[in-house]
């Protein structure tokens, strides 16, 4: 067909198979220089199947067998595809601009980009968007979009065959040397994917760049011109081959095996220019993969984390919500405020940059077959309290949560304590100079772990929890609707663990970290502190209190016993000689402890009818707390406030000491020991 323009009365049927097209039952196409237009549909390449499905449904059986092995159903312009969520228009454009950018950049350096990001993060969507600009822009070589949710979409098996029938099409010249290739190897579909890589695609590519420069010879054009045979592909163009979802590829060691094609093979062949663009949440075979030397040098990497979406949320939100208003069949019983910027902005918030979430709520809410205030206040307060026998909003984003959580291999007890661990040592500290920040090191100090336990336990969890590998940076869930998940037995089944059990293990680990710094080397002053014992004198009475509160009877019985009675003194001793903890610290921990003494006093004492030993410790360090206060407000006013600011007459580290001894001391001896100050 010459070249010109064609446009297709039939493009509303899109890439649909139920419509005629414009070039129904036509066989042995070959289009040259020709641009197709189709009208009423969503992009451009609505065609292209159709085009693609007449040359393959041909008479041509070495293509057919190639077929019958493909997964068409992985590629960017399949059924499934067609029913894909996309970006809404105008969001995303930060990282698609960097993207795009990468593109075009050249092949001075990076030949791969690797966009990771966190379970939810719309990954997929931005790659789809890629998809279509790069079709735009033509330069779109092949995709492979990786799926659970699709039978046979989590495996590598059709991976080199489905790229090799793409690259067919777009790479004019391909087809005839991957059909030479099939028939002089009918048996390499059975053979491994690295076999399959070379053979289909590898081999044929360099055999055809071989062929552009043979053709470069004033004979070779004067018999290019005069044949139908299409001109092979200039070593110059950009070709781009897009990969989603390869953390969706059931086996790890996979997962691998495409990075290492996709990252050594194509870039050996210069000439090529292709431009691989992969996309995955970051999972601990695939970082590893491209830490290698030799792939880490051809790529470059975007982490969607480091891209605020909160706005693009926001929008997705407040255009989706409008649209339901007005679409909705209740819509006429929803308030003229209807949704309010507050309840936005605290959507926004519960989505903590997911956008799978905030696409969720929306797919929830809409429902025409349900009242839509009540299913939107559902919605809005389930992660506060979730019915169990209601509807969850939520079934996506919790199936997601627990197929990640499944793909781990270890112990779930510890896995649990973990985990639940964070989220309680996220909580805000009475005594913020004693912790700071929940690092890797530190859970594996608190829970009595060899350095590294507690990274190689979340290491295949990154794409959920944040774990930071230099020095004691602070380790974060990713979504504030993990935490949700947790905390909720109806939602997290097996993952679940009771609050009451959480702080009940967390109080035990407290006492023996400050019982084995008190009773032993309490002596030594470390001031950097020990990070599990700096959990211990913080948080020991935020536990115990915790554990009073949802099941006082049993909290009495193990909080009441003789290894807690010492918690009150050790605590405060270690904020003085450790921490070296200033005067308002100091402060605001005594009151703190006088505040849980009142509520252990009333649970507890006033029940037995005697005031137990820790209700009674706690009110002689609350009444030393109020002395140290008093005299150094009356001995020396210009310096309270501050433990490390007492002049050269008076050495800091004898104050520390004199302060432990004050701990065992009978009031009647306090004024002794203050006038030797």
């Amino acid at each position: 067909m010459s070249a010109g323009t064609l446009r297709g009365r039939n493009a509303k049927y899109g890439n649909s198979i139920h419509g005629p097209t414009a070039f129904e039952g036509a066989t042995n196409l070959v289009f040259r220089d020709t641009q197709v237009i189709t009208t009423g549909g969503d992009y451009i390449n609505n065609v292209t199947v159709n085009l693609q499905n007449s040359m393959i449904n041909s008479d041509n059986p070495t293509m057919r067998f190639l077929l019958s092995h493909c997964a068409i159903e992985a590629t960017h312009d399949s059924e499934t595809a067609a029913y894909a969520p996309r970006c809404k228009e105008g969001t995303r454009t930060d990282i698609l601009h960097s993207i795009m950018g990468f593109v075009f950049s050249g092949f001075q350096s990076a030949t791969t980009l690797w966009l990771s990001g966190p379970a939810g993060g719309g990954k997929t969507c931005i790659q789809r968007e890629v998809v279509k600009r790069c079709m735009d822009r033509g330069v779109l070589a092949a995709s492979y979009f990786f799926s659970t949710r699709v039978e046979g979409l989590d495996s590598t098996r059709p991976f080199a065959t489905t790229i090799a029938l793409q690259l067919s099409s777009t790479i004019p010249g391909l087809q005839t040397l991957i059909e030479s290739a099939i028939a002089g190897n009918p048996s390499l579909f059975s053979k491994s994917l690295e076999f399959q890589f070379s053979k289909l695609i590898a081999e044929p590519l360099v055999q055809l760049v071989s062929q552009k420069q043979a053709a470069s010879s004033p004979r070779s054009r004067r018999r290019l011109a005069s044949s139908d045979e299409p001109e092979p592909v200039s070593p110059g163009q950009i070709r781009v081959i897009v990969i989603d979802g390869l953390d969706e590829c059931q086996n790890p060691e996979d997962q691998i095996r495409i990075v290492r094609l996709l990252c050594t093979i194509l870039p050996q062949h210069h000439t090529l220019r292709f431009k691989i663009i992969l996309a995955s949440r970051p999972e601990y075979d695939i970082r590893s993969t491209f830490e290698n030397p030799d792939i880490k040098i051809v790529t470059t990497r975007i982490r969607l984390e480091d891209h605020n979406c909160d706005t693009d949320i926001e929008y997705y939100l407040i255009d989706s919500l409008f649209e339901i208003r007005a679409t909705h069949p209740s819509a006429s019983s929803l308030p003229l405020d209807w949704p309010s910027k507050d309840a936005v902005k605290q959507l926004v918030a519960n989505a903590s940059g997911q956008f799978i979430y905030a696409s969720t709520f929306v797919t929830f809410i809409k429902n025409p077959r349900r009242n839509l205030m009540e299913t939107y206040k559902l919605a809005m307060s389930f992660h506060i309290s979730p019915s169990p026998s209601g509807p969850n909003p939520f079934t996506h984003l919790d199936s997601l949560y627990t197929a990640i959580l499944k793909s781990t291999w270890v112990d779930l007890s510890l896995l649990k304590s973990l985990l639940h661990g964070i989220i309680v040592m996220k909580s805000d500290t009475p005594l913020p100079e004693l912790l700071g920040g929940v690092s890797a090191s530190m859970l594996d100090d608190f829970y009595c772990l060899s350095r590294g336990t507690s990274e190689a336990y979340l290491c295949d969890l990154h794409s959920l929890v944040g774990v930071p590998t230099q020095g004691l940076r602070t380790i974060r869930f990713h979504h504030k609707s993990l935490e949700d998940y947790l905390l909720s037995p109806e939602r997290s089944g097996k993952y679940h663990q009771s609050p009451y059990t959480t702080h009940q293990q967390m109080l035990k680990l407290c006492c023996k970290h400050l019982q084995r710094w008190y009773i032993g080397n309490h002596n030594r002053v470390r001031l950097c502190g020990d990070q599990a014992i700096n959990h211990a004198a913080s948080f020991w009475m935020l536990h115990a209190h915790t554990m009073l509160d949802t099941n006082g009877a049993a909290a009495e019985k193990l909080i009441t016993g003789d290894d807690y009675a010492v918690m009150p003194q050790a605590s405060l001793t270690y904020a003085c000689m450790e921490l070296q903890v200033p005067h308002e610290g100091l402060k605001s921990m005594v009151d703190q402890m006088e505040q849980f003494r009142t509520q252990l006093h009333d649970h507890s004492c006033i029940r037995q009818g005697r005031c137990l030993s820790l209700c009674q410790n706690i009110r002689r360090v609350h009444q030393i707390g109020n002395k140290i206060d008093d005299f150094f407000w009356d001995q020396h006013p210009r310096l309270a406030g501050s433990w490390d600011r007492y002049g050269p007459a008076i050495q800091p580290l004898a104050i520390f000491r004199r302060v432990r001894f004050l701990l065992y001391l009978p009031d009647k001896d306090w004024k002794l020991y203050c006038t030797g100050w």
